[in-house]
């Protein structure tokens, strides 16, 4: 019995909203229409929220911009 091993590539929560802007530029959204809200914490900290927004943001300039490879 042989068994096989599987790489599987997992891609991060960040490319995954920057894809998500992409994809929002391609369907004619602005970047106003980003989803990601700069949300702190109840001390008042930044929180991963930025984070989101700004690959978000990201992903849709690229596209604005014409640089598809990046």
């Amino acid at each position: 019995m042989s068994q096989e091993t599987t790489i599987v590539s997992r891609r991060s929560p960040l490319e995954g909203a920057r894809r998500k802007g992409a994809d929002a530029a391609n369907a004619g959204l602005p970047a106003s229409a980003c989803p990601y809200r700069d949300k702190r914490t109840l001390s008042g900290r930044l929180s991963w929220s930025r984070a989101f927004r700004n690959a978000w943001l990201q992903g849709h300039r690229d596209v604005m911009q014409g640089d598809l490879f990046r």
